[in-house]
């Protein structure tokens, strides 16, 4: 076998355990945003900068998914106005499950008060489904669900949240389209 063939398999095979753009089709970045790719689950999106990914991920108790693994979570610096422990942190968290995908059976997940699937939202060429705040007079995280291939892929938009709505900020809803709107699959 040619020497140069070998190398390059080897930098091609470490690219991939390393989330590199190898496959993913996103072909322009946003300003400021940076791109993850997951070759195992075969997906890929960009996100923005001042999100970082972290390698120790916080205990989910609020996903009621048995199952479910987390396959990357970013942490943002930015926070809402105030200090110590009024501040606050925000995260995305990405979730896989093995389980088939069936929209009824996300109503487990449902935030407090509600008892239906979630609504369907479009971006780009995929179908979302998204749970946004419940009843109650707590703050939700936004919950967004894809069918990937059968099997259920969960992304968390956790805060931060300004206390207007139960709902994380319109920054972080805003950001949610733009990162939505980039996932692509390969």
């Amino acid at each position: 076998m040619n020497l140069a063939f070998v190398v390059c398999l080897g930098i091609l095979a470490v690219g991939a355990q390393n989330g590199s753009a190898t496959n993913c089709p996103i072909s322009e970045h946003k300003n400021g945003w940076e791109l993850f790719v997951d070759p195992v689950h075969r997906f890929c999106f960009e996100y923005p900068a001042s999100y970082k990914r972290v390698q120790h991920v916080r205990k989910l108790d609020h996903f009621t998914a048995e199952g479910a693994k987390v396959i990357a979570q970013f942490e943002s610096a930015e926070m809402r106005g105030g200090s110590g422990e009024d501040r606050e942190h925000a995260a995305i968290i990405l979730l896989f499950s093995e389980d088939r995908f069936h929209l009824q059976g996300l109503v487990s997940d449902a935030p407090t008060g509600v008892e239906k699937p979630p609504t369907p939202v479009h971006f780009g060429r995929f179908e979302f489904f998204k749970y946004g705040p419940g009843g109650g007079g707590v703050a939700y995280d936004d919950i967004v669900y894809l069918n990937l291939r059968g099997r259920t892929l969960r992304i968390v938009f956790d805060g931060p949240f300004d206390g207007s709505s139960k709902s994380p900020s319109e920054k972080t809803q805003q950001m949610e389209k733009e990162f939505l709107s980039s996932f692509r699959t390969f």
